[in-house]
């Protein structure tokens, strides 16, 4: 009877351990499945946001070039300005584990830096002004640094650093 307890013992406590262990296993897995889906979110919203830049710069062109009237340039501007902001946008819907959230706080700011100059550079196609095109120059150079913080950042945490 009393070796029959013990084996009870033993295998409720095997069980116990062999459930924790699967426990964390889970865990670890759900982690991966969760990293790996920010990932792929993170990198569509980088994917669409240089789509857009691209197209923003295409256009400028045409517009140096003379293939796109002013007005047909300032409605392309108004559409970009609302693909940007949500653009934007998404970062907050993304749901990032915790050692990439400086690096998603930083690709935002790069964001909104860049939206800001190309705001800052319509003005000046407009305005003819140097000071908004010198201000479109520092905006985009501050969104560079952004992008190139929110990188370093994220190379980090992949490394766990």
């Amino acid at each position: 009877m009393k070796k029959k307890i013990q084996n009870i013992i033993i295998a409720t406590i095997a069980v116990g351990i062999l459930g924790g262990i699967s426990v964390y296993y889970y865990q670890i897995d759900l982690q991966n499945q969760q990293g790996r889906q920010f990932g792929y979110e993170l990198q569509s919203i980088q994917s669409n946001l240089k789509a857009q830049q691209d197209l923003f710069v295409q256009k400028s062109n045409e517009l140096e070039e003379g293939k796109i009237t002013d007005e047909e340039f300032e409605k392309f501007s108004e559409k970009h300005f609302d693909k940007m902001e949500e653009l934007i946008k998404s970062y907050d819907n993304l749901n990032p584990p915790e050692p990439y959230q400086s690096s998603v706080k930083l690709f935002r700011q790069s964001t909104e830096s860049q939206l800001q100059s190309d705001k800052e550079y319509v003005k000046w196609i407009k305005t003819g002004s140097n000071q908004t095109l010198v201000r479109s120059d520092q905006l985009l150079q501050d969104s560079y640094e952004y992008e190139m913080a929110a990188l370093s950042d994220y190379k980090n945490a992949q490394q766990g650093e």
